[in-house]
């Protein structure tokens, strides 16, 4: 992890699908706190729980 970034905050929008879920990916593997959003919560709530969460 790059901590460079530690600390830092990304909005990803349409972060359930495609590019948006794979952006996530990115940002958190550089360090980054993500917040996702999407169209709906429940589409939110199940691409959080396919992510690697710190507070696990």
């Amino acid at each position: 992890m790059n901590s460079q970034f530690q600390g830092k905050y990304a909005l990803v929008t349409g972060a359930n699908k495609a590019i948006g879920f794979a952006i996530c990916q990115g940002l958190l593997a550089a360090g980054f706190e993500v917040i996702i959003a999407a169209r709906s919560l429940d589409n939110a709530k199940a691409a959080s729980e396919k992510l690697p969460s710190v507070f696990s």
